[in-house]
């Protein structure tokens, strides 16, 4: 069993932070390498030596928002997630699962199509991947005003009207 953590996704911090967590430790095995200059001789990791600035940013936002923060940002981000779900439904079109975690996927039968004329819009979405269809991760930049916009976009791209 091993765990990846990307505390650059909801965590807020840069880009390179990263973790992997493992229950045995045999499964590193295969990440040591032959360092000559370092006191063991040996060193463990996916990209070798690294700026420690990711860790010690990731360290600072994980102080600075804490349990209660990350909490409060969890919420917030549901209840957009609620917002963009309910939107979706009122304009006929279907999702493929019930968002339990703040990533909203949206059936289309054009997903490419789809996502290039949101992209002509100025809106990004990914591939869904588990279906045909777009994904939405809504992050703590996607305010409410986002998402509708979105929301009109995709009915006007889709011809669908909500109520």
């Amino acid at each position: 069993m091993s765990v990846t953590l990307d505390p650059h996704k909801l965590g807020l911090a840069p880009i390179p932070a990263g973790g992997l967590i493992v229950r045995d430790e045999d499964w590193l095995r295969p990440l040591y390498f032959e360092a000559s200059y370092y006191p063991a001789g040996v060193q463990l990791g996916l990209l070798g030596t690294r700026s420690a600035g990711p860790i010690a940013a990731t360290w600072a936002i994980t102080k600075y928002m804490g349990r209660e923060g990350y909490s409060a940002q969890a919420r917030e981000l549901m209840r957009r997630t609620s917002r963009l779900v309910r939107g979706v439904r009122e304009l006929g079109l279907r999702l493929p699962a019930e968002p339990e975690v703040p990533v909203v996927c949206i059936e289309s039968d054009d997903e490419l199509g789809l996502l290039r004329a949101m992209r002509a819009r100025g809106l990004y979405a990914y591939r869904c991947g588990l279906v045909s269809g777009l994904r939405v991760v809504v992050m703590p930049h996607v305010a409410d005003e986002l998402i509708d916009r979105f929301l009109r976009a995709l009915g006007e791209l889709t011809g669908r009207r909500g109520p």
